[in-house]
């Protein structure tokens, strides 16, 4: 099985885009055994549409992984001042 990890992940929460149909699925509360781990890197200063993004899933999704970073903005260039992210590198490549 494979892992699958989150990066600042956002669901529209506040419908707020023109996004169609692209957000209408209901989360399945046990997708993560389908998988060998759901993990979710989180910033604490990123967009407020992200962290009620990040509490949806946290709420829907049983058993998943949650890491929180200060201050890492949204993972971007603009936001890490760099193009290493060493912490997302060491997960992918973890067992």
């Amino acid at each position: 099985m494979g892992k699958v990890v989150l990066v600042a992940p956002w669901l529209d929460p506040n419908r707020e885009e023109n996004t169609g149909t692209f957000f209408d699925f209901t989360i399945d509360p046990n997708l993560s055994d389908r998988t060998s781990s759901i993990n979710i890197f989180n910033s604490d200063d990123d967009h407020e549409s992200v962290q009620k993004s990040v509490k949806m899933i946290r709420e829907a999704i049983k058993n998943i992984r949650y890491r929180e970073f200060h201050n890492y903005g949204h993972f971007c260039l603009k936001d890490l001042k760099t193009e290493k992210f060493p912490e997302l590198l060491d997960e992918v490549l973890s067992k």
